[in-house]
């Protein structure tokens, strides 16, 4: 069972309200909820009935509302002063799946070296990482960043180092293009059908920002949303329409099955991928590590 089962749960028995928990708890509803969904399903009960509004608690969630809180504390107290050396090691990242997935094996080799640290992973959206990492649940964040989509970070309190650059393009499959549908960026008689990120994602604003200021007119058909740009990925590889995807999003995909649409450069943008340690963290292998991921040996 993950903790933040436990946080979540109590967040929502205070509120009252999955909309409001999601918000404090960083997280997109979608994501929030699932979780609820989660500990349900490993409790084997239901808490929280849905049928009625405002919510309320079942029988069996004010119950373990009261154990949930005893939980918490008792984990909290089992941390303090006794953490074995070899535990001490561990190096805590908060990052979105895509980039896990993509690069974090490759720069846990490179940072890691013959150093006998431990690497556990946060993986989440943009913002429920970075409200993860502010929270102190992280040594290190490692997120996309792009100026008109500032992250919800103090920069006084934080040292950064970037670690790639990376571009969103549009992209479509080979074989939806040889149907000759429609030509990019599309036309009233002929628009492009296309996904998007959902509204509560890091690269939804960006994409929007495209559309909006590309110079030319789009003209699209939204066929859907996600949270994940994998999900999206698979929707073009099918030949379903046309998504915008980060480099990392193709790097383990066969670079054929899916053809860039952006041959000038107006309908991509520019991000960054930056690591962020809090200036204040006292951990001489956090410390080493992060020399590491600025180059220095």
């Amino acid at each position: 069972m993950d903790t933040r089962w436990l946080q979540d749960f109590l967040t929502l028995a205070e509120v009252g309200n999955f909309t409001h928990a999601a918000q404090l708890r960083y997280s997109s509803q979608a994501a929030f909820s699932r979780r609820i969904q989660s500990l349900e399903d490993w409790l084997g009960a239901k808490l929280v009935d849905r049928s009625r509004y405002p919510l309320h608690l079942t029988a069996e969630g004010e119950e373990f509302h009261k154990k949930a809180e005893k939980i918490l504390l008792q984990l909290e107290d089992a941390r303090v002063g006794k953490v074995p050396f070899e535990e001490q090691q561990n190096v805590r990242i908060a990052l979105p799946y895509t980039l896990a997935v993509a690069w974090l094996p490759s720069w846990w080799k490179t940072w890691c070296g013959d150093q006998r640290w431990t690497c556990q992973t946060r993986v989440g959206s943009v913002l429920e990482t970075t409200a993860s990492f502010a929270a102190g649940a992280a040594d290190i964040l490692i997120n996309y960043y792009q100026p008109a989509q500032r992250l919800p970070l103090d920069a006084a309190a934080y040292e950064k180092t970037v670690l790639l650059s990376e571009t969103l393009r549009p992209y479509c499959a080979e074989k939806l293009l040889k149907k000759r549908l429609f030509t990019f960026p599309g036309t009233r008689s002929r628009p492009v059908p296309y996904f998007h990120y959902s509204p509560e994602v890091y690269f939804h604003p960006l994409l929007k920002g495209i559309l909006e200021n590309a110079g030319d007119e789009f003209c699209g058909t939204l066929l859907g949303e996600s949270e994940m740009s994998e999900v999206l990925a698979n929707f073009a590889a099918e030949g379903l329409g046309v998504v915008w995807l980060s480099d990392s999003s193709l790097l383990h995909r066969p670079a054929h099955k899916l053809v860039n649409l952006d041959k000038t450069g107006a309908w991509s943008v520019d991000v960054e991928v930056i690591a962020f340690m809090a200036k204040d963290n006292p951990g001489s292998h956090i410390r080493k590590i992060w020399r590491r991921m600025q180059g220095g040996y």
